[in-house]
């Protein structure tokens, strides 16, 4: 594979990912980065990779750097999220999802993790509110599943 050819790097980073082998996909994901300093992509797809091998920092400042180049990347944001959930930043975790909100708006995971953490801080009228708007939204895509769980929530709030 040519090191300069950022789509082999990114694809093969990708697969790299896939199968787990996180290490071999941040080395790719850096190349591209290295050719190619503006890839938002690269630069989320390297975060996913950090997350996944617990390297929660280096992943919050990888997301935030594809969102400087991409300021409407609702999957960064999302990731960010994420990423800001595992460290106990749960208000910077909920700003980040309500910007993925903004972005994506028919997004019902991302209701549902901001009522996640609307509910971890206690904003219990507002988890409730992100509760059912994300079982709505399950609702509407035919996710009855998904609609399910989050009504089971919505239950369990209310009693």
């Amino acid at each position: 594979i040519d090191p300069s050819d950022p789509n082999a790097c990114h694809n093969r980073g990708s697969l790299h990912s896939v199968m787990g082998n996180y290490q071999e996909a941040i080395a790719d994901f850096t190349a591209v980065i290295k050719s190619h300093p503006k890839d938002a992509d690269a630069y989320n797809n390297r975060g996913i990779c950090l997350y996944e091998m617990k390297d929660f920092y280096g992943a919050i400042a990888d997301f935030t750097e594809a969102i400087k180049i991409n300021p409407d990347y609702a999957d960064a944001y999302n990731n960010r999220g994420i990423s800001n959930y595992e460290i106990g930043d749960y208000q910077q975790a909920i700003d980040d999802y309500t910007e993925a909100i903004k972005l994506e708006p028919k997004d019902a995971k991302t209701y549902y993790n901001r009522g996640i953490l609307r509910y971890f801080t206690k904003k219990y009228q507002e988890a409730i509110d992100d509760f059912e708007k994300a079982a709505d939204l399950y609702q509407q895509q035919g996710k009855n599943e998904d609609y399910q769980e989050v009504m089971k929530m919505i239950r369990k709030l209310k009693n």
